[in-house]
């Protein structure tokens, strides 16, 4: 019918303007990722125009923490998911059954002195440009190391927040605004 005809049109649409958006997004992503000085306020404008900056930051400190390398990290670059909202994409959690030096390349030794520094696995950083246009400027490297931190500070809680300074300041609360409707 016609407004079977329409409706697919309609969707058409709707795809061809996400498509438009994300070739963008993979655009400047990757100008980034090629830029030399990214120490400057407009490298980080540009990120953070592009980038929820603090949950992609905090999903590479806590699968870094968990040396959770069947995902981005890794060569297969796989088993991670983003999301877009509002203009800005952010990280998913995602596949965490490989995590604690579980996927293939790992023992103790590999494991214990997994770099966060340079938290890839059979790659190089440039090649994983989500994690290295965050991680090559110093003030959101800084963060980074801060979310690792509060990773370290969480797991001798015992897993719990409560009655220490990371209380109220759950990473679940850095997804609440994109699935969680109040």
């Amino acid at each position: 019918t016609q407004e079977d005809l329409d409706k697919a049109k309609k969707k058409g649409e709707k795809v061809k303007a996400s498509m438009k958006g994300i070739m963008s997004w993979m655009k400047k992503l990757n100008e980034l990722n090629q830029t030399s000085n990214a120490n400057t306020a407009s490298y980080e404008a540009a990120a953070e125009e592009i980038l929820d900056v603090d949950a992609v930051l905090k999903y590479f400190a806590a699968n870094t923490y968990l040396a959770s390398l069947d995902s981005y990290q890794s060569d297969e670059a796989h088993n991670f998911c983003i999301g877009y909202h509002d203009g800005k994409v952010f990280a998913v959690p995602w596949d965490y059954n490989y995590s604690f030096g579980a996927f293939d390349i790992m023992n103790a030794s590999d494991y214990i002195n997994f770099s966060i520094d340079n938290p890839v696995v059979k790659v190089n950083m440039s090649e994983r440009p989500l994690l290295n246009v965050l991680l090559k400027n110093d003030n959101f490297r800084k963060r980074y190391e801060n979310y690792l931190l509060d990773c370290c500070k969480i797991a001798c809680a015992g897993g719990t927040v409560t009655g220490t300074d990371l209380a109220g300041k759950s990473y679940t609360n850095t997804y609440e605004p994109y699935y969680f409707k109040k």
